[in-house]
């Protein structure tokens, strides 16, 4: 069926990293609560059930060396109870070393070393190993391929057009295989801002913009969907946070809920729900498929574009700088 897509909702499971890295806060806000609502983890378990939806969980791991095993692990549990993918993501940072943040900058054997730490730990956690990988930040090159095959692991969620720390990109928004690795990337669409000045048109940005809750409006959203539906894609990949739902202030160590995001996530779903050309369906459900039926995945390329304009009085100063040198 040409247009049908399938929407795979995946949540890197972790805190904010830089904060928490800094000591800018002290909380475990993986699974908490505000008073007596819940956030993170059990939040967004809480909205997806409205719509019968199940969701991929990518599980770092590494936080452990934190917050302690136990405490993760339970978390583990509990998404497994709902009917959820846990599955592996790589912040090699808090267990390997403090001055290597991202996969790329470890050697071979040690991004096959840290690999395998984390599947045997989501083992022990789900009695399953994962069958899917996302490096944290995106950080992945050829060798965090070479270990995920070391390691039995068959899809990697991890590239990212465009992004500075992917330092191997196949592929935009279409699934691909290559020399063992299912690769499903980071969805987007290009976002094309400008100014009008009476009948001329001035660009001043062309980006890669990911498909996430904390990056697009609900019009975004909404109208990405549909045109890589209508234009032969089969995948697109909602991505979030544990932490999406919440709003943090500048120092770090206050929040609260995120209301803006909330009803933009449950908007979103509806509005999906509403739609029977497409599929909500989770990495592991992905990947039986596949093993069956690669051809069922096979789809285009194609990119969205959003124009998006703005009055001169909101051009940053940058673009100024840029046009006039």
């Amino acid at each position: 069926m040409k247009d049908r897509l399938y929407l795979l909702i995946t949540v890197d499971v972790e805190n904010p990293q830089t904060p928490l890295r800094k000591k800018r806060h002290f909380q475990n806000l993986i699974d908490g609560e505000i008073g007596d609502n819940p956030i993170g983890i059990s939040q967004i378990i809480e909205i997806l059930g409205k719509f019968s939806f199940h969701a991929t969980f990518f599980f770092n791991v590494y936080e452990s060396a934190v917050w302690g095993k136990d405490v993760l692990r339970n978390i583990c549990h509990k998404i497994k109870l709902k009917n959820c993918d846990v599955q592996l993501h790589t912040h090699p940072i808090w267990c390997f070393d403090n001055n290597r943040e991202h996969m790329w900058q470890y050697s071979l054997e040690e991004q096959i070393e840290i690999i395998g730490e984390g599947r045997t730990l989501i083992k022990e956690w789900t009695s399953e190993f994962p069958v899917a990988h996302r490096a944290g930040a995106y950080g992945i090159n050829e060798d965090t391929l070479k270990a995920l095959s070391v390691n039995n692991i068959p899809v990697d969620c991890s590239m990212f057009y465009s992004h500075p720390n992917c330092k191997i990109v196949w592929t935009r928004n279409r699934i691909m295989e290559r020399e063992g690795t299912i690769e499903i990337p980071i969805t987007g669409f290009f976002k094309n801002i400008y100014c009008d000045f009476g009948l001329f048109r001035l660009k001043i940005t062309k980006g890669f913009i990911k498909t996430d809750i904390d990056w697009c409006s609900l019009d975004e959203l909404k109208y990405s969907v549909q045109e890589m539906k209508s234009n032969g894609n089969k995948i697109m990949n909602l991505s979030m946070h544990s932490y999406s739902l919440i709003k943090f202030n500048q120092d770090f160590p206050r929040f609260e809920p995120d209301y803006n995001n909330i009803n933009k996530l449950e908007s979103f779903l509806k509005y999906v729900g509403d739609d029977k050309s497409i599929e909500v369906i989770t990495l592991k459900e992905f990947y039986n498929r596949y093993q069956k039926n690669p051809d069922e995945f096979k789809g285009s390329d194609y990119v969205p574009c959003i124009e998006s304009k703005i009055p001169w009085t909101q051009i940053p100063k940058r673009a100024f700088k840029r046009i006039f040198k």
